[in-house]
């Protein structure tokens, strides 16, 4: 029968219960908003934070870029994802799982920024360890 709902595409559930475990009472509430301008403020606002934080890291990959006298992808790349961040032009809106669409996207962009500042220091060290 577990495999049945496996098929089924009912996996974490049976997981879950397999495991004993239970949601956590905040994912249980999280559609049931009580004040959904508020969500919707709160959404915004959290999406501006994410754009200012990832405005941090593209700045660290631009000294890095620029100290090292380099003009490359990665510059670019971390000034177009700052330019055209998802604060800025997505709309709140509610994504599958109740959660808002731009913050999850400003998620994305700081997740990929961050990895490509790990990719950059990681080069600018590889080089200055030659030369």
């Amino acid at each position: 029968m577990t495999v049945w709902r496996v098929l089924r595409g009912q996996l974490l559930p049976v997981a879950s219960g397999l495991l004993g475990a239970n949601w956590p009472p905040r994912a249980a509430l999280a559609c049931s908003l009580v004040d959904v301008k508020e969500a919707v403020a709160e959404a915004i606002a959290s999406a501006q934070a994410w754009w200012v934080a990832s405005a941090v890291v593209a700045i660290g990959i631009v000294v890095v870029e620029v100290g090292g006298r380099r003009r490359s992808l990665p510059l670019l790349a971390a000034a177009l994802l700052v330019a055209f961040h998802p604060a800025w032009w997505g709309g709140p809106s509610y994504g599958p799982d109740c959660s808002f669409a731009i913050v999850e996207a400003s998620h994305v962009v700081f997740a990929v920024l961050l990895v490509m500042l790990c990719c950059t220091l990681f080069l600018a060290w590889r080089a200055r360890r030659r030369g």
